[in-house]
């Protein structure tokens, strides 16, 4: 099985490196990383491809503008290299980035399986060996394209986040741990292996339930989703992502159009119900946000 592991870095080298850190130090090392920087507006790229030189890692870096790839940097001069970096020309989000390394790989490098994989993860020595053989047994035992997700643990409690799957309510709009009717279960896109071919992710949602619909497309091309508990990753949780009230926009709008797209007769409920929850607590802010991201969403219909 030849695979492909996809990161988005954005202004956060710090995790990125630790991340990287963790796959090169894997049981087995016969896969490529295609790291895709969304236009950093720091020193991301620069400190990234220096810790790549100061430990002697094989890469190459690209930049990418308007579906066309050039090759800006290489430390080798043959055909194994690992690491794979592209320098997006835009911020593309979470998933116009992890597009962008569905493109590079097509062209470049021949692979069966994809590895979406955030960034602020920190993952085991045998996590990469022990998904590849947890995926095969899947595809084995129902015969169908997987798509395959791991036991999630918080960074820096180390205590279980999930087993793999949320359940949107579809009531509420809340992104739950376990099953309320009426729901959507859906994989976790912080880390996620699929077989190729794959669809691309919908580049509508900058942020958040990219996977929610990544999981509503999979299962419309027959894929089944799938979990293993034989192995686990640390996601450092909220760490890239600061700004409540930024995550409250980008939350209050993707929930939206992932709603209205395939639950439109909820959404308006769902909308009304957040927003008396959010009086009851005493946040106007994010109340008037709620309303602000309504009818911003609206004039767009």
């Amino acid at each position: 099985m030849k695979l492909n592991v996809c990161l988005i870095n954005y202004n956060n080298y710090e995790d990125t490196i630790a991340c990287l850190n963790s796959l090169l130090n894997q049981s087995i090392d016969n896969f490529n990383v295609v790291l895709v920087d969304n236009c950093s507006t720091n020193q991301s790229v620069f400190c990234i491809t220096d810790y790549l030189l100061k430990t002697n890692i094989p890469f190459a870096n690209y930049y990418y503008k308007e579906d066309s790839f050039s090759l800006l940097q290489s430390n080798d001069k043959t055909l194994g290299k690992k690491i794979y970096i592209i320098q997006n020309d835009k911020n593309a989000g979470f998933a116009g980035g992890n597009n962008v390394g569905v493109k590079f790989s097509r062209s470049f490098l021949s692979c069966d399986l994809f590895l979406f994989l955030n960034n602020d993860t920190v993952v085991p020595e045998n996590f990469i060996e022990v998904m590849v053989n947890e995926h095969s047994q899947f595809s084995t035992k129902h015969q169908s394209y997987i798509a395959l997700s791991a036991i999630e643990f918080n960074y820096y409690t180390k205590k279980k986040s999930h087993n793999g799957f949320h359940y949107l309510n579809l009531f509420s709009g809340f992104c739950l741990s376990r099953p309320i009717v009426p729901y959507f279960k859906y994989i976790c896109g912080a880390c996620l292996m699929v077989d190729e071919p794959i669809p691309f992710m919908d580049e509508g949602y900058f942020l958040y339930f990219e996977d929610t619909d990544y999981s509503k497309q999979l299962i419309g091309r027959g894929f089944q989703l799938c979990k293993t508990d034989k192995t686990r990753y640390f996601h450092k949780i909220g760490h890239s992502m600061q700004d409540n009230l930024v995550k409250s926009t980008y939350h209050f709008t993707s929930l939206w159009k992932f709603m209205n797209k395939y639950y439109p007769r909820y959404t308006k409920f769902v909308l009304l119900l957040r927003y008396m929850q959010y009086i009851c607590l005493g946040k106007k802010d994010t109340c008037k946000l709620l309303v602000q991201t309504y009818k911003t969403a609206n004039s767009y219909e």
